[in-house]
């Protein structure tokens, strides 16, 4: 019977919980914030034991390879309760088993519902897949201010993805003991984000170049209300009170997004969504970030800053590392999957070395999204060898 499965899971689990492996990866981090978060992020210490050879390694796959290691269709992940719940306490389990990195176990069920979530909330469709995540059917409805007044109220229970989003809740609140979190997804996206899905990414670079009719601040204004609105009704919907949150922000990257154009139409929504929060958790994007990172600085109460492979370590260092956690993130493809061990070892090493440089007091280092290649063993392989050679190379640069 499915309970007795998910049962045995939960107490494999908690097993796994209180080894003493477990107990060592822990204890490489300041803590495991209680957020639905895309994939497992935790926030390093900022005490300085990064830069003396500590920063925690982290190794994490994408759904599409747990999808062809366990035997799921990536579409049923995402809309039926029980094929989520099962594969993500077994995700948990196989994950700590087969890669022996500082990813601990813990007994949180966070709901990602994919990165086209919050589109669904302005009434896009979501295209699903066997062996992918959800994505929007981009068919861009935001022509000007009349069309920005059509877009209906919110609907908690039934608006885009809602339906499914609360339908998995449910099950996995019912399933599971009361000593494991399950997480109501979170709306994720940036204000800046909501924009170019629902208008375009030129046609908005347009908008906020060309702001005469103030056409682009009203939407970003909208957007941002549009977010508060959602976690208010969380709020209600769960009795419980919403903590700091999380901003992703690929979409802004330079040079499509100026210094001047993320000051003047992103980031006053950006401080106001962190004051009204508390702070947020995490802010992200994969974009190159060098140029703007002074202006992110400004977000009162960032716990952590993500570093992708497109921005520089020391413009990471000297902007965010005496001030919050650094998470740096790896291009899968070419730092990891076509990289051979002499390969990983330099980008690590050479990241770690601007990073101590420039005096970063905690940071940590990240290959995530690693998909299904050939066979589940080679992209096994290929993890077992990239945390191997990442803990030499920060090991080696904390000597240098």
């Amino acid at each position: 019977m499915a309970e007795d499965k998910i049962k045995y899971l939960m107490e494999e689990i908690r097993n796994l919980e209180q080894s003493e492996e477990n107990q060592r990866r822990r204890a490489k981090w300041a803590c495991l914030q209680k957020t639905a978060r895309d994939q497992w992020r935790g926030t390093p210490k900022m005490d300085g034991t990064a830069s003396k050879g500590l920063a925690p390694v982290q190794m994490d796959c994408n759904t599409n390879f747990w999808g062809g290691y366990l035997g799921y269709k990536v579409c049923d992940y995402y809309r039926n309760p029980e094929v989520f719940l099962e594969n993500y306490l077994k995700m948990k389990i196989e994950r700590f088993k087969l890669f022996d990195d500082d990813i601990f176990v813990d007994k949180m069920i966070p709901i990602w519902m994919g990165s086209a979530f919050e589109a669904s909330l302005m009434g896009m469709k979501v295209v699903y897949g066997d062996h992918e995540d959800p994505w929007i059917d981009f068919k861009y409805f935001l022509e000007n201010e009349a069309s920005l007044e059509k877009i209906p109220e919110l609907d908690f229970y039934h608006t885009g993805q809602m339906e499914d989003a609360v339908k998995i809740y449910e099950y996995c609140r019912d399933q599971m003991d009361d000593d494991f979190d399950v997480i109501f997804p979170e709306w994720e996206r940036g204000p800046f984000g909501m924009a170019t899905y629902t208008r375009g990414y030129e046609d908005v670079l347009m908008d906020m170049i060309d702001d005469e009719d103030g056409f682009a601040h009203k939407y970003m204004e909208f957007f941002t209300n549009r977010q508060i609105q959602y976690f208010e009704a969380r709020e209600k919907y769960l009795g419980i009170k919403q903590g700091r949150i999380n901003l992703y922000n690929d979409e802004v990257n330079t040079p499509t997004v100026s210094p001047g154009l993320y000051e003047e139409f992103i980031l006053p929504c950006e401080i106001r969504l962190s004051k009204r929060f508390g702070g947020l958790n995490y802010w992200h994007s994969c974009g190159k970030l060098d140029q703007i990172y002074p202006s992110i600085a400004k977000v009162p109460g960032i716990e952590m800053i993500h570093k992708g492979p497109w921005t520089s370590a020391r413009a990471a260092g000297e902007n965010f590392g005496k001030i919050c956690a650094i998470e740096v993130c790896l291009n899968p493809q070419t730092d990891i999957i076509r990289a051979d061990e002499t390969g990983m070892y330099h980008v690590v090493y050479n990241i770690c070395r601007e990073l101590n440089e420039t005096g970063s007091m905690g940071y940590t280092i990240r290959a995530n999204n690693i998909g299904l290649l050939d066979t589940a063993e080679k992209s096994i392989e290929k993890g077992r060898n990239f945390i191997a050679c990442a803990r030499r190379a920060i090991a080696d640069a904390a000597e240098r």
